[in-house]
């Protein structure tokens, strides 16, 4: 979890202050980098990276939503080696 050496010291107000352009391109990003953050969730964006960067281990893809993601030719995953 690299990112987390980045962004673990981010805190919700600094989520929060960014544009929600920022905030949906790293959604994006860590995703497609193999990060499972839920796409239709309760929670908002903000709220999913801030739990993200704070969880020691990266969270399990269901199957269904990881069978999709890998129909992305750029899509890498550490869960599916």
């Amino acid at each position: 979890m690299e990112f987390k050496e980045q962004f673990g010291e981010w805190s919700m107000e600094l989520l929060s202050a960014s544009d929600w352009k920022i905030r949906k391109a790293l959604k994006e990003l860590f995703r497609a980098q193999g990060v499972y953050i839920p796409l239709n969730a309760k929670e908002t964006i903000t709220e999913q990276l801030f739990a993200i960067f704070k969880l020691d281990t990266c969270p399990v893809w269901p199957e269904e939503e990881l069978a999709l993601a890998m129909v992305d030719p750029n899509f890498k995953c550490r869960q599916m080696a």
